[in-house]
C-alpha cells in the first residue's frame, strides 16, 4: 500500500512551496486571532470555577467588567496591554496552539488533495 500512496504523492513545485507558507501563515494569524479572541471568555469560565463553594458564582459580565476595572486601573496603555495579556495568558501557549492548529490545517489539506485521486 505503501508503494501505491508514493506513486500518487505529486511532487511539490516551487509555487506549491510557496503557496503551501502562505497558507500556512494565514491559518496560523487566523488560529492566533480566534485564540486571542476567545481567551477573554476563558478568564470568565476560571473566574467562575475560582469561586469557593459557599459563593455563589459570578457572571460572565461581572467577571468581565472586573477585568476591564483591573485593565483600567494600570497607568499606562503599555502596562495595560501587559497585564490584560498576563491576565488572558497570551503568549507562548498562544503561539503553540496556532501553529498546532496551521499544521493541521496543513496536513488535512494534504491528505484530502491525495487521497481524492484514490
Amino acid at each position: 500500500m505503501r508503494s501505491q500512496l508514493r506513486g500518487r504523492l505529486q511532487e511539490p513545485t516551487a509555487t506549491d512551496a510557496t503557496g503551501g507558507a502562505l497558507r500556512f501563515g494565514a491559518d496560523m494569524v487566523a488560529a492566533g486571532s480566534a485564540t486571542a479572541l476567545s481567551s477573554p471568555f476563558n478568564f470568565a469560565r476560571n473566574m467562575q470555577f475560582a469561586q469557593p463553594l459557599d459563593q455563589p458564582p459570578t457572571s460572565t459580565l461581572q467577571a468581565l467588567r472586573a477585568l476591564r476595572l483591573e485593565v483600567t486601573a494600570q497607568p499606562s496603555a503599555a502596562a495595560a496591554a501587559r497585564f490584560l495579556a498576563s491576565r488572558l495568558y497570551i503568549g507562548w501557549g498562544t503561539l503553540r496552539v496556532a501553529g498546532g492548529m496551521a499544521l493541521t490545517a496543513q496536513c488535512f489539506e494534504l491528505f484530502v488533495t491525495n487521497f481524492q485521486k484514490m
